[in-house]
């Protein structure tokens, strides 16, 4: 095993000598009649979030049809109806693609390959997701159990080559791929574990050490899928750890910093000191526009995207970033306006609780929106909200929505009712009413997770608790006009 391992040193060389820019095609079949398919593509080899997606629709026969440039081994997404997969390309072929099922089968250089890559389960970072190694206390633990999967994984691909099915060039890509999906893993698995300012258990410093030095951040070449979120670890995440061991900041003022407006900024030197060149643009392009796409309106990423098109004034990334940055300036603008007289702010130090709200109102149906300002999806189906106005108000219901924000981000609270004209009552809760809810009232018992949709009638009763969101307008009017039995 140690020589299948060691394999990707002597292979990943070859990955640094495509040519400059060499056509790739694409085509791909269904067996259902479909109008289109989407692509993902990557901007200069690095996915950024979902942005550069390609729309194909059919020519005649079924069949979807693209070409693109490229200059070395890339990361794609494809998206057939509701199936998701990832796959990787390579400049100077041509992939011959028919969904079957619910599995992609290729044909061409490498199609077992491929077929396989494009089966790897990728769950996405969620807390769920973390909990799985919650009882996981040490680095032999994490160890034994990643490096199961990594070997898993890799056996399979090394098989393939083995047969002579796959190129060493593509089991070289595959195993990069393996190596950063699972080392990001670690990390998130390890620094979910960190408690305020207290140290970790030495051997998993230890561990995120070594991982960190066996996949270096800046390399050339084929970039994995996962390589922002664990370059965001490594950059972020673990240098602010050792700073909070070095004395040097504390979860307090990490606290005061964000509160402030001046987290990004601190992070500055932490980036600067860390990556340089085509790595630092590409990792700045991802910390900006995954901070900015949370819908957070921080002011401090205006400057730091002006510096960062400054330093980089040819950028492929502004494009798709700029747009988010410009969001922002406007709603500093927006703030600056006083509240409508169709906004109305319950006064949240007197209700310590969903039942008192509920009697407070009665005789008004409501539909309730749970949310906070830090919460990206709440405010994501905020653009919704002229969809679901005029079927809320043909069934007779109100908005209220209830934010789970701290007290002292009341301002921010305020304003960002006003960005998104948030028309209805509100209600900043008090942290009793918080834990009331999510004792008696939340979708996972002593847990909140948000968004939450509720709807309550006139007599003040939770008809519904967990409502279809405003992007789901069809089940939501269907409910709201289902006669009560």
């Amino acid at each position: 095993m140690k020589k299948l391992f060691l394999l990707v040193g002597t292979l990943i060389t070859f990955l640094a000598f495509y040519p400059k820019s060499d056509p790739v095609s694409i085509e791909i079949g269904v067996e259902t009649p479909m109008e289109f398919v989407e692509i993902t593509c990557p901007i200069e080899g690095f996915i950024l979030w979902n942005q550069k997606q390609d729309t194909l629709f059919t020519n005649g026969n079924g069949k979807f049809k693209q070409t693109y440039a490229l200059s070395q081994a890339s990361p794609f997404r494809i998206k057939i109806g509701k199936l998701r997969f990832r796959t990787l390309f390579e400049p100077g072929q041509h992939y011959d693609i028919q969904l079957e099922g619910e599995q992609l089968l290729f044909r061409g250089k490498n199609a077992a390959g491929l077929t396989l890559f494009s089966q790897l389960k990728r769950p996405s970072y969620t807390f769920t997701e973390n909990t799985k190694f919650a009882q996981d206390t040490t680095a032999a633990q994490i160890t034994e159990k990643i490096g199961a999967l990594i070997q898993q994984e890799k056996e399979q691909f090394q098989q393939l080559q083995t047969q002579g099915s796959i190129t060493k060039e593509f089991l070289a890509l595959a195993f990069r791929d393996i190596d950063y999906y699972y080392a990001k893993k670690i990390l998130n698995i390890i620094l979910s574990k960190e408690t305020k300012n207290k140290p970790l258990e030495a051997s998993l410093v230890a561990l995120m050490d070594k991982t960190i030095a066996e996949n270096p951040v800046q390399f050339s070449g084929f970039i994995p899928e996962d390589w922002d979120y664990y370059a965001d670890d490594v950059i972020i995440y673990k240098k602010t750890y050792e700073l909070k061991q070095a004395g040097k900041t504390s979860s307090e003022k990490l606290d005061e910093l964000f509160e402030t407006g001046e987290l990004h900024n601190w992070r500055l030197s932490m980036i600067n000191d860390q990556v340089t060149g085509k790595t630092k643009e590409r990792y700045m392009a991802f910390y900006l526009y995954d901070r900015a796409v949370q819908s957070r309106f921080e002011k401090s990423l205006v400057g730091i995207f002006e510096n960062f098109e400054q330093e980089f004034p040819e950028s492929a990334f502004t494009p798709y970033i700029k747009p988010l940055i410009d969001k922002i300036i406007t709603y500093h603008e927006r703030i600056e306006a006083p509240l409508s007289d169709k906004v109305k702010i319950l006064d949240g130090s007197t209700i310590s609780n969903f039942d008192e709200l509920r009697e407070q109102l009665k005789g008004q149906a409501y539909y309730v929106d749970l949310w906070a300002t830090w919460c990206s999806p709440c405010k994501q189906e905020f653009k919704h909200n002229t969809s679901i106005d005029p079927v809320l108000k043909n069934a007779g219901y109100e908005k209220l929505y209830i934010s789970i924000d701290k007290a002292s981000a009341r301002e921010k609270w305020i304003d960002n009712i006003k960005y998104f004209d948030l028309k209805g009552t509100h209600l900043l809760a008090s942290k009793a009413f918080v834990e009331d809810f999510a004792t008696h009232h939340s979708l996972q018992k002593e847990m909140l997770i948000i968004p939450q949709y509720l709807i309550v009638d006139p007599a003040g009763e939770v008809v519904v608790r967990d409502a279809p969101k405003p992007s789901e307008v069809g089940q939501l009017e269907s409910i709201l006009n289902t006669p009560k039995r």
